[in-house]
């Protein structure tokens, strides 16, 4: 099966912020790789935007529960589908400098994370 890069991501991504591809067309598309590949995704960042690609379809039904493709009030905005994109941009950026201190540095980040939960 077909890994896709970074450039794929991106031209999916774009596309569906200028509106020339729908949510759940781009959810599809990232299915193969999120639940339906057992294929590894070498690349951690691919991947991260494989997932978020995913959830862009996220939207809340009549009861406040949330779902793929439900169309009554979308979860995430199109700004914040383009903001999280010049995050990602940006952890690509920062990943490619120093992949090893990247990873050392997310886990230092989740454990921190981990700590402040279990303190409050």
């Amino acid at each position: 099966m077909h890994v896709p890069n970074r450039a794929e991501v991106l031209e999916q991504w774009t596309s569906l912020i200028a509106g020339t591809t729908a949510r759940q067309d781009v959810h599809h598309w990232a299915t193969q790789w999120v639940e339906l590949s057992a294929t590894e995704i070498p690349d951690p960042l691919t991947m991260k935007a494989l997932q978020y690609l995913h959830g862009f379809d996220m939207a809340y039904d009549s009861k406040n529960h949330i779902g793929h493709d439900i169309s009554l009030k979308w979860v995430y905005s199109m700004q914040d589908i383009a903001d999280v994109l010049t995050r990602w941009k940006a952890e690509c950026l920062e990943y490619d400098r120093d992949p090893v201190d990247f990873k050392r540095r997310g886990r230092q980040r989740a454990m921190e994370e981990i700590t402040r939960k279990k303190e409050q």
